[in-house]
């Protein structure tokens, strides 16, 4: 008899089947769409605020707004008031795309209520919303999972204003979609 799996690959394959579904509707990945294109619109964001607003690495973020450049669904440029910095925005194609994105989430979820039913669907949802609210303490339930050991590097400048951040507001610090580069998926790279 096998051992049953961990609620994180049970997580992963729901995940995986949930991408795949997306994936099949739309010329863009779940991945660049949950995270950068989300956050983008056509007045533009400094390159440098994207990190905290995505909740991805510098190199995911590059990655992405490279791809997004290179299909023509965003532009990087230099900000004209502050020619050294960096500004991105979305393309009339990027615009579209990004308002297409919340209507394919919706279609891809309302064909998994059809084929696995409502209820599964209703109840999964339910349980990740759990996971995202707040303990009887008022703190976020999953920060409890996040805290990092008093003595770690993640309690030490520069990380500790990053890190109280994250705990303050998971939802909001973490990427929508999991990414993770060459080095590591948080917005410091680790």
């Amino acid at each position: 008899m096998t051992a049953p799996l961990p609620l994180s690959a049970l997580l992963s394959r729901v995940l995986l089947a949930f991408t795949a579904d997306f994936e099949q509707a739309s010329r863009l990945s779940l991945a660049v769409s949950a995270n950068v294109l989300r956050v983008l619109d056509e007045d533009g964001l400094r390159v440098r605020d994207l990190p905290a607003l995505t909740g991805v690495s510098k190199e995911a973020v590059a990655v992405s707004l490279g791809f997004l450049e290179r299909h023509g669904y965003a532009l990087v440029e230099p900000d004209p008031a502050a020619p050294r910095t960096r500004v991105a925005r979305l393309t009339p194609l990027g615009l579209g795309a990004r308002r297409k994105y919340p209507r394919i989430l919706a279609e891809v979820e309302t064909a998994w209520r059809r084929r696995l039913g409502g209820r599964a669907v209703s109840e999964l949802r339910d349980a990740l919303r759990a996971v995202t609210g707040a303990a009887a303490d008022g703190e976020p339930c999953l920060s409890l999972g996040l805290r990092p050991p008093p003595d770690g590097w993640r309690a030490h400048p520069p990380y500790r204003a990053l890190t109280a951040r994250l705990l303050a507001d998971p939802v909001a610090g973490l990427p929508q979609y999991p990414m993770v580069s060459h080095r590591g998926g948080f917005p410091d790279g680790s």
